[in-house]
């Protein structure tokens, strides 16, 4: 059963079908739409984004539910000078950017087609020009790419999958170049639950202290977490849906 209609307050742009290169933007209709956090929600038209993968043509990001939640701690917790690693959409750049907290949103991504898609398109124009005017856009790896200025926020999201192996050794590699004060890794949560399983075991419901453990002694990341006081449940509830594909969970 559907728990109700997803909405969110974060800013959603509108996309066209539309096509750069070898990537696209396509609108769908669908029923339902499980969030991260494990309601499911009926839904309503949505606009994914495909290109080529490892796997052939891919849905690289979408404006499902999942989605937007699994980026939605970095974009609020957001300030300073931003850099965002994986353009995707421009959603998560374009919700850093109208936030008053936030100076400065840094965008580096590699494929010029995905670049120029939201160029043309023109998905940063729907947003105030006081907040566009904070965007720059940069072709580059993000494994090599160091900034030219102080970041005080770091999101990197530059992979297919919530959970892939070298996603936080990568994000470590990112870390050391660029040096920011506080990192979103996209599919961090799963990592977190995942080291506090394999301190505690699977039926531990994580609290606080062994969560701020894991990030500083495991993972290694000044990571952005919330202060929710059911953030340990909403862990488990998670992973009960977006790490089922994965034998560590």
């Amino acid at each position: 059963m559907y728990a109700s209609e997803f909405t969110t307050d974060l800013f959603q742009p509108t996309y066209p079908n539309a096509r750069f290169g070898d990537w696209e933007f396509r609108n769908i209709v669908t029923g339902g739409d499980r969030g991260y956090w494990g309601e499911l929600y009926g839904m309503r038209q949505i606009s994914i984004l495909t290109g080529p993968s490892v796997e052939g043509n891919s849905s690289w990001m979408s404006m499902a539910a999942v989605e937007l939640q699994s980026q939605e701690i970095g974009i609020r917790t957001a300030h300073g000078n931003v850099v965002v690693l994986g353009l995707g959409m421009g959603w998560a750049a374009i919700n850093m950017a109208v936030r008053d907290e936030v100076n400065r949103v840094t965008v580096v991504d590699i494929n010029s087609d995905v670049i120029n898609l939201i160029k043309n398109c023109g998905i940063f124009d729907q947003i105030p020009e006081a907040s566009r005017n904070k965007l720059e856009i940069v072709e580059g790896n993000a494994l090599t790419w160091r900034p030219d200025h102080n970041v005080d926020t770091l999101l990197a999201d530059i992979w297919l999958k919530l959970v892939e192996p070298e996603k936080f050794d990568q994000a470590r590699r990112m870390q050391d170049n660029i040096q920011a004060d506080q990192v979103y890794v996209w599919g961090q949560e799963p990592e977190i639950l995942r080291l506090c399983r394999a301190r505690r075991g699977r039926e531990v419901i994580p609290d606080r202290a062994l969560i701020d453990t894991v990030v500083m002694d495991d993972i290694g990341l000044p990571l952005m977490l919330p202060d929710w006081p059911d953030f340990g449940e909403r862990l488990v509830e998670m992973g009960n849906w977006w790490g089922r594909e994965n034998d560590a969970f």
